[in-house]
Order: C-alpha cells, then sequence, then structure tokens
C-alpha cells in the first residue's frame, strides 16, 4: 500500500523540542480539527520549532491550507526571542502542494524545506473528542477560509459563497441542537 493512501497524523519530538509532524494522506477538512489542536498545542507549550513534513501528503484542500496559514501567521507574529525563530517548516512538500499553497498567495507564512527527515519515533495523534464531528469541522474551515480571505483580498471573489455556505450549515445545525 502507498503511504499516502494511509490517511494519518503522527507526532514525534527531538531532544532539542523540535517538533514533527507528519502527514500522511490528503490534508483535507475531515483532519484539519485534529491538526490545528495538535500544532496549536504544542504553540501554548512554548515550542517554537515546528515542523509539518509532507512527503507522503500528496494534496491539500483549502480548509488545510488556510489551517496551515493560520498557524505559520501566528508563528510569524510571535517573531524571534531567545529560543529563535518561530515559523513553520514544511518539509518535502510536492509541487502539487506549493503551487495549491502559492496559488491561494500565503506562501510568505511558511518556510519549505528539502531535506532528509530525520529518523524520528513518530506516534499517531488521535486528539481529543472535541477534534471530531461537523461541528469541529465545519468551524474550523470556516475559520480557515476566513483566514485565506484576511491573509489574501483577493480570495474573497473564491471563497465568499463557501463562507456563506459554511455559516448557514453550522447555523442549521446550532438549530438542530435546540
Amino acid at each position: 500500500m502507498n503511504p499516502s493512501d494511509t490517511a494519518s497524523i503522527q507526532v514525534a519530538l527531538t531532544e532539542d523540542s523540535e517538533v514533527y509532524v507528519r502527514v500522511q494522506g490528503k490534508g483535507i477538512s475531515d483532519r484539519s480539527p485534529r491538526f490545528k489542536s495538535l500544532i496549536l498545542g504544542y504553540l501554548d507549550q512554548g515550542m517554537r520549532k515546528i515542523n509539518v513534513v509532507l512527503s507522503d501528503c500528496p494534496l491539500m484542500d483549502s480548509t488545510f491550507i488556510g489551517v496551515l496559514a493560520g498557524i505559520g501567521s501566528t508563528m510569524l507574529s510571535n517573531g524571534e526571542s531567545a529560543a529563535g525563530p518561530a515559523r513553520l517548516r514544511l518539509l518535502n512538500s510536492n509541487d502539487r502542494v506549493r503551487r495549491s499553497i502559492e496559488n491561494l498567495g500565503v506562501d510568505e507564512f511558511f518556510e519549505y524545506v528539502d531535506a532528509e527527515e530525520p529518523d524520528l519515533d513518530y506516534t499517531e495523534f488521535v486528539g481529543g473528542t472535541d477534534c471530531y464531528g461537523k461541528q469541529a469541522v465545519g468551524k474550523t474551515a470556516l475559520q480557515a477560509h476566513e483566514d485565506l480571505c484576511r491573509f489574501q483580498p483577493g480570495n474573497q471573489r473564491a471563497f465568499k459563497d463557501v463562507i456563506e455556505f459554511i455559516r448557514l450549515d453550522l447555523e442549521r445545525d446550532d438549530q438542530d441542537d435546540t
């Protein structure tokens, strides 16, 4: 089986507190809440060196890219510290993923690195219950698309209807829950 056919998010830490998150399979909206939760958790712990390994990620949808861009923007806005610069590094992304990111105008938030991946012991990241379900995916997708439009106003035309649809869908779900 091709590794990109297996959907998983795995994490490893180095001795010098560098985080490696491997995305296996497609970077799509259903996986975005777990991915976001994982990375933000490490940022909250003060981790500043975060590497997203994309060797086995054949493509990303706009939600996943928007989540990446939001995280990258947060890291850049945190600037320099004694621990060094906070920058999201994308390791071994393929041309399709890079073009998708560039076409949405958010490549400034990342450092692309083509290098051999360190030999690390990865563990599967499952995530908490707040990372699953239609509401979690919807809220993450809404924030991701709003971020894409905020970072690159030219994305407004492409995502205006998507954002409105997600909002309406979330409102409908809230009404169904009451």
